[in-house]
């Protein structure tokens, strides 16, 4: 009976079931390797997009290297701060003492550098915790919270100018009354 199907002229439709699923896969096929290289050219897309500036692999080193500054860490301490509260009209106070830790561009001499404008770091330090309010000193991060404000006010204004960088701020000392 198979040899009968076999031998039987193929109907007008288009040909057998076998005939017509070979025609399928190779447009199942054509389907795939084009969403293939739809999706590869898509990443390179991609990836040239957002790293436009990136070297491919081989060719390292062809550039000439940006020497690194030297740095020096340091650690510089401020003098007991007392301020009133911002929200308190002067019934609650803030005393605190602290170590700065700064990175300075320039190594030798760096501290001598740091005294000179220590006078202005306390006037900028007086200021921040002058305007902190009860609610940002009370609660479980409150300290993390000055130390970050401290970090940031400081490095975005008047040891920038300096070629400091304060990196972190230890609390020798946090009392509030």
């Amino acid at each position: 009976m198979a040899e009968a199907e076999k031998d039987a002229p193929a109907p007008e439709g288009g040909g057998t079931e076998a005939e017509k699923k070979k025609g399928g896969g190779l447009k199942t096929l054509i389907g795939l390797v084009v969403g293939v290289l739809f999706l590869v050219g898509s990443s390179v897309a991609v990836g040239v997009l957002m790293f436009p500036n990136q070297e491919p692999a081989g060719e390292e080193g062809h550039e000439e290297e940006v020497p690194v500054e030297p740095t020096t860490k340091i650690l510089a301490p401020v003098p007991e701060i007392l301020v009133n509260l911002a929200d308190s009209k002067g019934l609650r106070l803030l005393q605190a003492t602290m170590t700065l830790e700064l990175e300075a561009k320039d190594g030798p001499g760096a501290e001598v550098r740091f005294q000179e404008i220590l006078p202005r770091v306390q006037d900028r330090l007086i200021k921040i915790l002058s305007s902190l309010t009860s609610e940002d000193i009370d609660g479980g991060t409150s300290k993390e919270f000055v130390q970050s404000r401290i970090r940031d006010h400081l490095n975005l204004g008047v040891l920038r100018e300096e070629e400091f960088e304060v990196t972190d701020v230890y609390f020798t000392e946090f009392v509030i009354q």
